[in-house]
């Protein structure tokens, strides 16, 4: 009888993870976040596809935070985030200094190489825009 359980235990852990829309599981959500990704493209909600002329990286800690930083020509920018799974980690909210405002990133796809969120900014409860979606690749 024991055999049956270590036999299905697996099989029930895995079957209980939650799926994104595109690819990948919530199961190990958080080995696979904590890293450094690098923003390839975003595309609008009407279909516009831009991919962006600087670097822009986000790294995730296991502490909950989160520097972002972005190089342009000469300016080079870097801010240090919150972050948090919220939704059974469907998703993830990230502040800046305890403001009401805040992004929430809906996850689409999370793989070791891949990360695509689709981001609002939510300010005092008001959504702000149309949901765009974010393309990252794992450095």
């Amino acid at each position: 009888m024991k055999v049956y359980f270590f036999l299905l235990f697996p099989i029930l852990i895995l079957a209980s993870c939650k799926k994104y829309e595109e690819d990948g599981s919530t199961f190990r959500a958080n080995k696979k976040l904590l890293k450094t990704w690098v923003y390839s493209e975003k595309i609008l909600s009407d279909g516009t596809i831009y991919t962006p002329v600087y670097t822009y990286t986000q790294t995730y800690f296991e502490d909950g935070t989160m520097l972002l930083t972005s190089d342009y020509d000469t300016a080079y920018t870097e801010l240090n985030w919150k972050w948090e799974f919220i939704d059974k980690k469907m998703s993830i909210r990230s502040t800046l200094d305890n403001w009401d405002t805040y992004i929430l990133s809906k996850i689409i796809k999370l793989t070791d190489n891949e990360l695509w969120i689709k981001t609002n900014l939510i300010d005092n409860g008001e959504v702000y825009g149309l949901p765009d979606l974010e393309k990252h690749i794992a450095l």
